[in-house]
């Protein structure tokens, strides 16, 4: 019953762990709640953080997915607050703790908003060996980009039986 972001969001939690030797894993993600009624004909983005603190302990992975799965759900269900009110307290631990909050740790899923290409349409994959054939036409270019003030950074931009696109 987990989605495939869950997977995701499992499977980064467990490597962070096992990178960090932690059997939690806090996960600051973006969650869109529309959960008011005054919220309900709203057009535009609604969006806040909600800490989903993952509990690696479980002897296999799917347990861990399912123990991420019942975080994430609970992290987005209280995902709505007074943003004022929590600035407020982060910059009074910052102060006390002499640090800055900031997502060091994110997942950005995108896989679901990308189109879902077929074999044989337009834009398809190459047939086997077709990666191989295209080498010498390939290159990798370096590109300037603003930096993400974030520790660790993780996109999916696609995933099909046949195409996995990851940043």
């Amino acid at each position: 019953r987990a989605s495939q972001s869950v997977v995701f969001l499992a499977a980064l939690a467990t490597l962070l762990g096992l990178r960090t030797d932690n059997d939690r894993c806090p996960i600051t993600s973006l969650c869109a709640n529309r959960v008011t009624p005054a919220s309900r004909d709203y057009v535009g983005t609604i969006a806040q953080d909600a800490l989903i603190a993952v509990d690696l302990t479980a002897e296999t992975f799917d347990g861990i997915i399912r123990a991420t799965r019942t975080a994430a759900l609970a992290a987005y269900y209280h995902g709505q607050y007074d943003a004022e009110s929590l600035w407020q307290v982060i910059a009074r631990v910052n102060d006390d703790r002499g640090t800055e909050f900031q997502r060091d740790c994110v997942l950005n899923d995108l896989s679901a908003a990308a189109p879902q290409v077929q074999p044989g349409q337009a834009g398809s994959l190459p047939e086997p060996g077709g990666a191989a054939n295209a080498i010498g036409d390939t290159r990798l270019v370096w590109t300037d980009t603003d930096p993400r003030p974030v520790l660790f950074y993780f996109e999916v931009f696609r995933l099909t039986p046949h195409d996995v696109s990851l940043s």
